[in-house]
Order: C-alpha cells, then structure tokens, then sequence
C-alpha cells in the first residue's frame, strides 16, 4: 500500500485522504447505530460478526467516537465460554434415514420431541439461583442476555432445589403472543426498512438494550436439557426438572426403533405442526446418557442426536440446462437451471444436484418436467424427475467448463485437473480466503473484479493493493473501505491462518488442534511438513488421510505462505495474567478421561491460572495429566512421555486426584492475591 506521500505524487494528497477519512468514520459510525436499532426492533440484517467487527473497525479508527459512547455496553456483548459446547444437530430429510441413524446408534431406547424454532439459550444455575443466561454463539462462546432473561416470566429465577446445572432450551414466542406484538416490531421494521418473524424478534429482543417490556415478560423458555444432574436417561431428567423449569420438552420415548419409529415420528410430528410454537422439524435423541457419552460428537454435532427437519415447499417446473460450477478444490457440480416456481415463499430458479451420480440417476433432459423440494425450508433440491426419460440424457463432462483443460471422474464427482491455472478455482480460493479471514464486504464480485484484472492472483496480493487502484475499481466510498478492512484482517491466530488455505479437510476444529500440537508456529508447522524422515501428528481425531492432506497441501502452498507471511500477521492466543502458582507458565497436556471434571472444563481452569493446553505431548510439554479411562488413548501420550523422561527431558506425570490438588492451590493463590 502506497505511502501518503506517494499517494500525494499521485493527486490524491494528504488533505483528501483525510477528509475520506473523515467520510468513512461518519458513515461508519451512521451504520452501526441503524444496524443496532434494527437488531433491537428484532429485524437484524446482519450477523452478529460482522456487526461486531463494524464496531471494532470504527474502535480502531475513531476510539474516541460518540458512537462507541451511545452504544454503552449493549447486553449481547458480553463474552461467556460454554463449559460444554452448544454443538448444532446433524440433518436428515426422510424417515428412512432417521430408522438407519437409530440402527447405526446401536442402541434399543430413544426419545423423540419437536424441534423449535427459537433462540438456543444455556441458563446456569448455582445453588438453585440464575447467575447467567448465554446465547448459543459459535457454540464455543455465547453472549450474555442475562439483563432480559431476568425479565422473561416463564424463567425461574430461583430453583424450588438448591442445584448448580445448566439449563439448555429455546427462547420463542407462542403464535397467540407472536399475534399481539407482531405489529410493533413490524411498526419499528418498517422505519429502518428492516422485515421481521417471530425468531428474529426473539433474538431480537434477547439482546436489546431497552427492549419491549411486554415482548420479552412475554417471551416462552422450552428447556430440553440439563447438564450435572447426572441422570442416565433424557426421561428421569425430565421427571426431575418438571417441576423446576415451567416447561420441559421430555418428548415421547420408544424401544426397539425399526418397529416403532414410524409410529412415533408420526405422532411426533403431528404434534410439531400442530402446538402453539413454530417448529422445523423432531428431534430425536438417544435416551441412555452413558449411551451418548459413548457415542461421543464431533465438532460440529453430537453423535447422539439427529434433526428430522420438515421438507419445505415441493412443486413442479421444467428443466432448462444443466450448469457446472467449479469449486476451489477442483470439484466440477452440476447445477439445475429450471423454470422459476415459487416455494416456501421465495422465487426458485436453480437447484442443486449434488453429484455427477445423482445427475446420472435422475436421468435429465432439457424439457423434463422435475418435482423440486425446499429442503428444511431452504435448499432447493430436485426430488425425482415426472416427465418420461429421454434416449440422450445430459451427462457428465470430459472437460472443465471453465479452463477447458481435462475433467477427470473420481467415484461419483468430476475434478478440474488444471487446478494451477483454472480461474474458477484461482477464484474461489481467493474468495475463500477472504471469508475465513472475515474481510467484510470482500465477496464475489470484489474477488472477480480484481483478478479478472489480473491484480490478484494469490491471497497475499489482496493486502498489497494501493488504494488508488481500490479506488479506480469500487469508488472513492467503497475503495477506501475494502482498504480498510483487509489492513484490519491482515493480523489473525494462527488456526485462521491455517483454515483459510484451504486445504482439504482441515477446518475449524482440525486447525485449531494442529496449530496446539506446535504451539501457534506456523515456522514450527512447516518445518514438520518438510521433515524427512517423516513423523507423525498424533493429534487425536486427525487420523492418516487428514496428516497426508495437510502435509502435501502445506509443501504444496510453500511459496504461496511465504508471500502471505510477508503481509500477515500472527497472533498468539491471549494469555492469562498470571504468573505465579503450579500452571504459570506450564504446557499441560491432558488424556484420558477425567472422573470428577470434564476435560474441557479442566483445560479451561489451567489456562485461567496461566498455562497452555496443547494437544499432544512433546519436547516442550511440562506436565502430563492422565485420567482413568480410554486407556488406548491414555498410554499412547504416556508411553510418548515416559520416552522423552527417559533421556531427560523433565516431563512430570499425575493423576487426576493430583491434579485436582494443584487446582485448588491455584484457586486459593489467585483468591489470595
């Protein structure tokens, strides 16, 4: 980015620039009161995230602003870690494939309940009095709403029992309320040219900072769980809680599933349709709690639980053509273009179809009338073909539609094989890289303009470009925008950095145990990728295939990362103020599980008194804590350690009872000080 002297050279000038500065902190500030008087009206337009960083922007450029002074400390805004994920729901469609999930589980008892369509809260009790109300968040960490669920009357804010639980369900207003408050909300909607539904205003109204007082004294709590109560089944749990939270969704439960669970979905989902409360969809769980403990999650959902939603709108129309759309790894999927037809109250003129096999399988033609389903209410999706099938169906490609180099089959996709040089796929992971990075306003048509201009080619090129050029391409308002926030989003942890590459199959949750493993470095990290002989990850959860991909990508993107870390910046978690007592300054490794504290919640205590929690053992490792069970997994770290003690490296090992010790000590210091 060009210097203001430069910039001056080039008749811009040091005065113009800052009076667009000026502009952009006006307009700035100007649309983060609108964004925070809708999200209050309960009519928000955009994610909580990008709202956020709106706000850290204009902290950034103007901390002073009367904004940031107007805006107070809105009751969202506050930051609570969940002491066990709010984990979303795996999906289904079809009856059939929620008998497969139950036979797969393995299991003979399960409970069945409606899925609302409210606001995920966690409301944590101790010793039977509410201290906190969190919103679901990214599942990792909500915001408090605790100020209005204060004023929620269904809520108890005093237990009948002296419990310290978590209580987990749904803020949602009951379509008789909804029908009394609905038109204020879409009075105040309508004046910020905002539109309004019942979860909307919800969520809405949960982190207003003055919000309908009739509204949230209005606004229903369904709970549907409860954590620390140690029950074994979901229905025990709803028998004790019964009588302590007004309502409680304990659902219906059956036993031996493929005999029964046609009935119970039935009777399930006729119950959804017709109660008092939006629904999109049963839940259904399995009832045995040691039964889930064994069935275990992912980062994303637990394998315990599977979402019945409801199909969505179904019609009929005409298929036009079959589209190809190239994706950033390669992968060639065809899209249907079809006539447009109104579902579910939207204007469909495209839908999926997933895969080359089932474009096969549905053998399409043009002309063929097709019948289209909104999945869950949202993804448009071709159900079946009505028409009779023709003797020349549309098939797959022998070329990229893009690059018109070779489109090779592997089982059911088509891979662009010219990946290099494909500008669909060039494309796509620049736009990639800007979403995981968070650059707002940085979307399709910026990335397109840019590189179809040749400006931008790799990622690294988007944080190098004069604000000239931003200018000459998006005005002289957006320009210096887009400037802005890349020099925003230029600084990043290193788990960010990693995900944002794009390699296959490392994620959220992947990155953030891989950059653990090395301590945040991302030199550490290419150094093992270039290691020879090669040594394994032995990151839990990250088995060969993963430790291949992220091995050959990194050696693949070598140059590419050392143009990024030229322009980039990486950050380092934050790190506790503490520095005395038995976890300052240690890396503490946990296995095995933990008889009287979830693990997580331990890794969490220790970083709070001043440690860090990598994933695996290594030279650097200070401390092993090893629990009573999973033993494969236990001695697989042990073992590693016992190796380094060995030639003197000083590892300590204890056991839970130990630990839990240490714990306290380092509550009594920090209370102490």
């Amino acid at each position: 980015m060009k210097s203001p002297a430069q910039e001056a050279q080039n008749g811009v000038g040091i005065a113009s620039i800052a009076e667009r500065g000026r502009d952009t902190i006006v307009s700035l500030g100007n649309t983060i009161i609108r964004h925070q008087e809708l999200y209050d009206a309960g009519a928000p337009t955009i994610t909580d995230a990008e709202y956020d960083a709106l706000v850290e922007r204009l902290r950034r450029l103007a901390p002073k602003s009367p904004v940031l002074r107007h805006l107070g400390a809105p009751v969202g805004k506050r930051k609570v870690p969940h002491t066990w994920p709010m984990l979303s729901l795996a999906k289904c469609y079809s009856t059939d494939d929620v008998i497969d999930w139950c036979v797969d589980a393995g299991v003979d008892m399960f409970q069945i309940a409606p899925k609302y369509d409210g606001v995920s809260l966690s409301l944590i009790y101790d010793e039977g009095r509410l201290v906190e109300a969190v919103t679901r968040g990214d599942g990792k960490v909500g915001d408090s709403v605790l100020a209005n669920v204060l004023k929620m009357v269904i809520v108890p804010k005093v237990l009948d029992e002296p419990l310290s639980c978590v209580v987990r369900g749904e803020a949602i207003f009951a379509k008789t309320v909804w029908e009394r408050v609905k038109p204020s909300f879409e009075e105040r909607a309508q004046h910020r040219n905002g539109s309004v539904n019942a979860r909307n205003a919800a969520a809405g109204t949960l982190q207003a900072k003055r919000p309908q007082a009739i509204a949230v004294s209005h606004l229903d709590f369904i709970a549907y769980d409860c954590l620390t109560l140690g029950n074994t089944r979901h229905a025990s749990l709803g028998d004790a809680m019964r009588h302590l939270m007004r309502k409680f969704s304990t659902g219906l439960v059956w036993t031996t599933p493929v005999q029964s669970a046609m009935h119970y979905l039935g009777v399930a989902t006729e119950y959804a349709l017709e109660c008092d409360y939006e629904t999109d969809g049963v839940v259904v769980k399995v009832d045995s709690y040691a039964a889930r403990e064994r069935l275990g999650a992912t980062s994303h959902h637990p394998r315990w639980a599977m979402a019945l939603k409801f199909q969505g709108g179904t019609g009929t129309t005409t298929l036009r053509d079959v589209v190809w759309q190239v994706s950033r790894t390669g992968t060639i999927t065809p899209v249907a273009v079809i006539d447009p037809i109104e579902l579910s109250g939207a204007s469909i003129t495209r839908a999926t179809l997933h895969n080359l096999r089932q474009l096969e399988a549905l053998q399409l033609h043009a002309g063929a009338e097709v019948e289209i389903t909104r999945r869950g209410g949202v993804i448009p999706h071709i159900e079946r073909r009505v028409s009779p099938a023709s003797d020349n169906p549309i098939g797959g490609l022998s070329k990229c539609p893009c690059c018109k180099g070779p489109a090779k089959r592997r089982r059911d996709f088509l891979y662009c094989v010219n990946l290099t040089e494909c500008p669909d796929v060039q494309r796509q992971r620049l736009l990639f890289w800007a979403t995981q990075t968070d650059m707002m306003g940085w979307g399709e048509e910026v990335i397109a303009t840019l590189y179809n201009d040749g400006d931008v080619i790799q990622p690294s090129e988007l944080y190098r470009l004069p604000i000239t050029t931003m200018i000459a391409f998006f005005g002289k308002v957006l320009g210096p925008k887009l400037s802005a926030e890349a020099e925003l989003k230029s600084t990043m942890p290193a788990p960010v950095f990693l995900r944002a590459l794009g390699i296959d199959g490392i994620g959220t949750s992947q990155s953030e145990k891989i950059m653990g493993r090395f301590d945040h470095s991302i030199t550490a990290l290419l150094d093992w990728a270039r290691c020879v002989p090669l040594v394994e990850l032995a990151i839990p959860g990250i088995g060969d295939r993963l430790e291949d991909n992220l091995r050959g990508g990194l050696r693949e993107l070598r140059r590419e990362i050392t143009s990024l870390l030229k322009v980039v910046t990486i950050i380092a978690p934050a790190r506790s103020a503490v520095t005395t007592g038995p976890f300052a300054g240690k890396k503490i490794v946990f296995t095995g599980k933990l008889c009287d504290i979830e693990r997580e919640a331990a890794r969490a205590a220790v970083r709070e008194h001043g440690a860090e929690t990598p994933a695996g053992v290594t030279k650097q490792t200070d401390m092993l804590v090893v629990g009573d069970l999973a033993k494969g997994e236990q001695r697989s770290k042990r073992d590693k350690a016992e190796a380094y003690i060995s030639i003197g490296i000083p590892i300590r090992i204890v056991t839970e009872p130990e630990f839990l010790a240490m714990l306290v000590e380092a509550t009594e210091l920090a209370a102490a000080q």
